[in-house]
């Protein structure tokens, strides 16, 4: 494969790590300077504010443990079809993945540590969400592109 390739996979790379500690940065920040406070950016429509999330995926509750045990393993099947998808040579498909993947892994590290994730970004009509979740969600959004965008170029 060309050299370019190989370059577009440094720069993936590099990208999920500083994103991941970009993540933990914001978390950190969060927890230092707003424990028992909120900062409204735009009045009560965008606020930023200390959010304990024992939950997981929708809010939905489920213990500790078992929510650490269902990460692992779904991190297992992601690092999986990451291993698959640097085989197809896709980089979009790399990035895609690798973007839910270190979502995952900000969310995983914030389980282990505090037993909880720490969510602080809180739009009035969403539920309260942080850096992590907005990389699992923009990797799950271009995945469905590019699967989409593969199957429009499979029929023609």
């Amino acid at each position: 494969m060309p050299n370019r390739y190989y370059l577009k996979l440094w720069v993936i790379n590099l990208a999920v790590l500083i994103l991941l500690a970009a993540d933990r940065l914001t978390k950190w920040l969060i927890i230092q300077n707003l424990p028992h406070e909120e900062v409204f950016i735009i009045g009560n429509f965008f606020k930023l504010s200390l959010f304990r999330n024992k939950n997981i995926a929708f809010s939905l509750p489920l213990p500790n443990v078992l929510a650490i045990i269902f990460i692992i393993i779904i991190l297992i099947f992601l690092f999986y079809f990451l291993l698959k998808s640097y085989a197809s040579g896709r980089v979009s498909l790399i990035l895609a993945v690798s973007l839910v993947i270190t979502g995952a892994v900000g969310n995983l590290i914030d389980r282990l540590i505090y037993g909880y994730v720490i969510d602080f970004i809180n739009i009035f009509f969403l539920s309260v969400f942080n850096m992590a979740d907005v990389l699992i969600v923009l990797g799950v959004i271009l995945w469905i592109v590019n699967l989409n965008h593969w199957k429009l170029k499979i029929r023609n």
